[in-house]
Parts: structure tokens; sequence; C-alpha cells
């Protein structure tokens, strides 16, 4: 059975769901996605990943602004959708778009649900050290991402891994589930499940105040987890002789003996430099001074003159 599937999503994260959906037997009717925006340094308009696919695949793309205009609304009603389905799309969708299809409006969400519900559910996840996570199919309704569980499948979280890789894991999961539950939606094989209200969590946008290491506060394993969980975006930073100083690797070192003051250098390993946080020492392997390329820790160490007893902030 074909159904007519109209598609909202806006970053590369949500292009190999949609490329499924378009070699599927089913009938793509119309992908949505955000407007163009400056981008970069020269901050020149560029067309979202979504839309870029859909150029090269020649399908129809549709950019509103305001997805409550009366226009939007009938535009997207003349086409009789059966479904719509959303991933990442960047806004919520309102009621009476989700009341538009025929049989469901469905979301593929980066997270576990109910946990991690929002907007940046895989670096929090990293963040926050889980050791697994997933893609959700759920049916949407008005909330943020409260709608009843259609399907779900978990994805590994291993201790080095970096927000990217885990964000190109769940990328390579989410086609396949998609498919899954749609075939499972038109043969009624459905059973949909509540939220568990008392085991929901927010995932919010990452602020640039969180990006900065907290030194006397965090303790190794939080920085670590707060490094990897940041890269390859928006990347955590510390001061070092008052320039900021990206930090894109460490090492956990697992030594909770004090050594020195929170932030200090306490000696230079071959692989980088070892700091003293709260608790715990980490080795910074990979770091990139302002307005210079990143480099791995040794590199580093052989072009900036670091010295033990400096103190990072």
């Amino acid at each position: 059975m074909s159904l007519n599937i109209i598609f909202m999503g806006t970053p590369e994260f949500a292009v190999p769901t949609l490329n499924a959906l378009i070699d599927s037997e089913h009938n793509l009717e119309l992908v949505v996605t955000q407007p163009d925006k400056p981008k970069g340094r020269g901050q020149k308009t560029a067309p979202t990943p979504v839309k870029e696919n859909c150029l090269e695949r020649e399908i129809t793309v549709y950019q509103p602004d305001d997805l409550k205009d009366e226009l939007v609304y009938n535009r997207l009603k003349e086409l009789k959708p059966d479904l719509i389905v959303t991933m990442a799309y960047g806004k919520l969708i309102p009621g009476k778009i989700l009341e538009l299809p025929e049989i469901d409006c469905i979301n593929v969400h980066a997270s576990l649900l109910p946990k991690y519900r929002g907007a940046a559910p895989i670096h929090w996840a990293v963040i926050n050290g889980e050791k697994e996570t997933g893609i959700t199919i759920m049916s949407m309704d008005e909330g943020m991402d409260t709608g009843d569980i259609l399907s779900q499948e978990k994805v590994p979280i291993h201790y080095e891994d970096t927000t990217g890789d885990v964000h190109d894991k769940l990328k390579k999961v989410s086609p396949k589930i998609l498919l899954e539950t749609i075939k499972k939606i038109e043969q009624g094989e459905i059973t949909q499940i509540k939220q568990d209200e008392k085991k929901a969590t927010i995932a919010p946008k990452l602020t640039k105040e969180y990006l900065k290491i907290n030194w006397e506060n965090e303790d190794a394993g939080t920085i670590y987890n707060k490094i990897r969980g940041l890269n390859p975006w928006p990347v955590s930073y510390t001061y070092w002789q008052n320039k900021r100083l990206r930090l894109w690797e460490s090492k956990n070192l697992d030594d909770s003996e004090i050594k020195g003051v929170a932030g200090e250098i306490i000696r230079i390993d071959d692989d980088g430099p070892v700091v003293q946080c709260q608790k715990g020492l980490i080795t910074l392997t990979c770091l990139q001074p302002e307005g210079k390329k990143k480099l791995k820790g040794n590199d580093f160490l052989r072009g900036y003159s670091m010295e033990m007893g400096e103190v990072l902030g």
C-alpha cells in the first residue's frame, strides 16, 4: 500500500530518513524545511541540508516562514496526506496541522522518550554519561515530545563516544525503524504506549555560558563527559593566558588525589597537559588556541609553551 506522506525536517541528521522515504513505495507529496539562513563567517544565505538533498533528488521543497499562516495550512491540506512525518524540523507544529493527516502525524526523535525531550537530546545523553540512547517514533500531540510512543530502538553509547559519534549511529538507525513503524501502522499492528511522566527529563538548548569548563565545581568525570558531549559542536572551552582555548578531546585519568588547585597544570604528559579538576585529573589530548587550528595534545605542547603550575580558568 502506498501512503501519501509529507516530510518535515531541516538538518543533515534528517537526510537519510528522508531518502528512505523517497526510495520507498510511498508517495512523498512534499518536503517542508526551514527557510534559508545566513551561515558561516561570511554569513552568506545557505539552504538547509534537507533542501540541498531535495534539489539534488529533484523533490519539491517548501520553506514557509510561519506554520500558523492560513496559506501554509491550505497548501498542506490540498495534498490530503495520510501521514505527516517530522524529524528535527526546528519548530513546534501547530495543532491544526497535526490534525490534518488521515492517519497520523508522527515524529522521529533522537532519544528513548520520555527521557531527553527537547532541543538537544543527543548532547545531553552524552554529557550525562548515559550508556544508551535511541530513536523513538511517536504520535505527535501539541506538547514538546509528549505524544504516545509507537516504537523505539536502542543504540549503545560507549565511554569514548562523542556527540558526533552518537549522532551518526542514530542517523543510520532512524530510516529502518521509521519504515518498519509505517508498515505496522498500515497493517494495524501498532500499540500506542503513553509516556511515563515520572520518568520524563528535558534536554534544553545549550547556552554559551554552559560551554565554559568550571574547574572549581566540576570533577574529572563530569568534565570528560562535557568535552565529548560538546564535540563536534558547539565545543567546550577554557581560558589560558587570557585567551580562549577550545577543548576537543580529553582523557579521564581516574586519579582522585588532589595535587593542585582547580584548573592547575599538574604535569606535562606525552599526549597533553594534565589538569587538576575539582576532583580528579584529566589530560587535554586535543586543543585549539584562539584563532588557530586544533592540535593533538603533543603537537600543541611542541608549538606552545604551556608550563606546569599555570592555571586554566
